[in-house]
């Protein structure tokens, strides 16, 4: 047997609308992962793995019906677990980052900060012109002024707590320094001299934007510069990392220059 309850997320669209995949895609696993930190924060095993269902797409909005899916063997403390008290605290984060603070409630973490920003991402970047979260008792629209507020105001409460900033910075050329395989995580350094001379370590918005750049086709990755739209990351007024959110194109540029050397450069004539 399984114990289940159910609420929709509605992302409404114009007709001529086209919604950017990786955008949806950021916000439905923004979505599934303050879920499990909801479920986890107050059930008597931490350890447990909830799933988000998708049972419906409909129409010219895309509808996505939630159903929590548990095995019954897995212990619930409480009706706090169900999707209906998973929206409430949606509704509290909205709230928070629209100036309706609780104090008597515990501010937000730097984690259910950056989810609540990628869930309202499509709609501020115009991908979708509204959200509605429903369920029997929540009754949730965000629009795009909306929208946008929460991610300005959740963006600044997250680099106010981690001592971190950002800006977006458009078409900037970046050439790789040094590059890992596309499964890994970490490694790969890049320059973008409009920027600064020397490598920042470099991340991607996702694995396909990744991959397109690690794998350039029929190129040496060294070999051509990458024109991107980028966020510069600081850290004490350091810039600490670049966060690659689009790529334009691939420019060849001039193939390095390599000297020649003898199979043993150290032998003597």
């Amino acid at each position: 047997m399984e114990n289940s309850n159910k609420g929709t997320i509605e992302f409404k669209t114009d007709a001529d609308m086209k919604v950017d995949l990786s955008s949806f895609a950021n916000s439905l696993n923004a979505i599934a992962d303050e879920y499990a930190n909801f479920l986890k924060s107050r059930t008597a095993n931490g350890n447990i793995t909830p799933h988000l269902v998708i049972t419906g797409v409909r129409g010219n909005s895309i509808d996505i019906d939630l159903a929590l899916v548990m095995p019954s063997i897995v212990p619930v403390v409480s009706d706090a677990t169900t999707i209906i008290e998973f929206f409430k605290y949606i509704k509290y984060l909205i709230e928070f980052f629209t100036g309706n603070r609780d104090k008597d409630k515990s501010p937000p973490t730097v984690s259910s900060s950056k989810n609540i920003a990628s869930i309202v991402n499509p709609v501020a970047n115009h991908h979708a012109t509204q959200i509605n979260i429903v369920s029997p008792v929540i009754n949730i629209t965000i629009n795009h002024a909306k929208a946008n507020e929460i991610k300005d105001t959740a963006e600044k409460y997250i680099s106010d707590a981690s001592g971190e900033s950002s800006y977006d910075l458009s078409q900037k050329a970046m050439c790789f320094y040094q590059a890992r395989n596309s499964d890994s995580k970490g490694g790969d350094k890049s320059i973008i001299r409009d920027i600064a001379d020397k490598p920042v370590k470099t991340s991607f918005i996702s694995d396909s934007v990744k991959q397109s750049i690690i794998h350039p086709r029929d190129e040496n990755i060294f070999d051509v510069q990458f024109i991107v739209d980028v966020t510069v990351i600081e850290r004490k007024g350091e810039i600490s990392e670049y966060f690659v959110r689009r790529l334009y194109k691939i420019v060849p540029i001039e193939k390095t220059n390599r000297i020649n050397l003898p199979d043993n450069p150290l032998d003597e004539e």
